[in-house]
């Protein structure tokens, strides 16, 4: 079962420590600059469709390039987006797809628990509005602290049939209003409007996908 939830800690850790950082909660994925062919394949307009999901992750969100592929299994990947590198005090983003097996409701409840036992998180006072285009999500923004580094981290997830879209986003303090905002771009950006009904996808069907 994909536990995109039990990530978190590592993921923050991984991009906002010196490399050698290890994820503290879950085994290590599998991470490439490049997207494992195994795993993905191209499609126009430099997005790489995921084989197992058929969900397109696109090559930028807003001003985000894509930087790294994690892999945990086949069917549980994650993909990551952020301008300078995320650990050198700008903000960034990560996407995950996985497969759901339970409710949106239940899996955010899970999300914000390991937000709040690992990253010390708590609301902030005004939340930003959902993406327009995220019908059905759930998603809350936190202010918190990585190892004493003060950041503002977001989550938004839906399901899409049997799979959760999972972005999670963090600022630190550093990046000030222009991070929040270049966040909250990221963030909107998603294609949250995939309806996780393309199911694995072929080299050759990858070419024409339109998400």
């Amino acid at each position: 079962m994909a536990r995109a939830w039990l990530k978190f800690a590592g993921a923050l850790a991984l991009l906002a420590a010196p490399a050698g950082a290890v994820f503290a909660q879950v085994h290590a994925p599998t991470i490439t600059v490049d997207a494992p062919p195994e795993l993905f394949t191209g499609a126009e307009g430099g997005r790489f469709v995921h084989r197992a999901s058929g969900y397109a992750f696109p090559d930028k969100l807003a001003d985000m390039p894509r930087r790294k592929f994690f892999v945990y299994a086949p069917d549980d990947v994650q993909v990551n987006y952020t301008l300078n590198g995320g650990g050198n005090g700008d903000a960034w983003v990560d996407v995950f797809v996985y497969p759901a097996q339970r409710s949106v409701k239940d899996e955010a409840k899970a999300v914000e628990a390991e937000l709040v036992r690992n990253f010390g998180g708590t609301p902030v006072a005004v939340q930003p509005p959902l993406p327009p285009s995220a019908k059905g999500a759930v998603g809350k923004w936190f202010e918190g602290k990585l190892r004493g580094r003060p950041m503002t981290t977001a989550y938004v997830i839906v399901k899409r049939g049997h799979w959760y879209i999972l972005a999670r986003g963090s600022s630190p303090v550093e990046a000030g209003s222009a991070g929040l905002e270049r966040l909250q771009a990221a963030i909107v950006t998603i294609d949250w409007r995939w309806d996780g009904k393309d199911g694995g996808v072929t080299a050759a069907s990858a070419r024409t996908a339109i998400h």
